[in-house]
């Protein structure tokens, strides 16, 4: 397989199969540079991280993503979560993801989407 055929299965590994979060990825992939997509992200964690300590679960992002302003609606399940954070593997023992995972993960989420959109251009 060529280059691409493998960036597209990867990010099919990635995202799962129903890219539930690309209307969140569509409205981060809007940066200006890595700085700006970096508090873009941040930002978005503070949104899920109600109770401030600097980690999330799946419960934190999912009622995040259901406050955002974001048509169409995200809503996330526990095998997008499982995708997420590779089966668990970027949690901690409580099941949570810090905030330097998650912005690594979105981070990486965000530039395989708008790879996936130009590559289909």
């Amino acid at each position: 397989r060529n280059a691409v055929e493998k960036m597209a299965s990867a990010e099919e590994d990635l995202l799962g199969a129903g890219h539930e979060l690309d209307p969140l990825l569509m409205a981060l992939s809007d940066f200006k540079n890595e700085k700006d997509l970096q508090i873009g992200i941040s930002k978005l964690f503070d949104t899920m991280d109600e109770n401030e300590s600097n980690t999330i679960d799946f419960k934190q992002m999912q009622s995040g993503l259901e406050r955002l302003n974001v048509r169409p609606e995200i809503h996330i399940s526990h095998d997008d979560w499982d995708n997420l954070t590779d089966n668990g593997a970027l949690c901690n023992d409580q099941g949570e993801i810090s905030r330097d995972t998650f912005i690594s993960t979105i981070r990486r989420q965000v530039l395989l989407f708008v790879y996936h959109r130009f590559s289909a251009a």
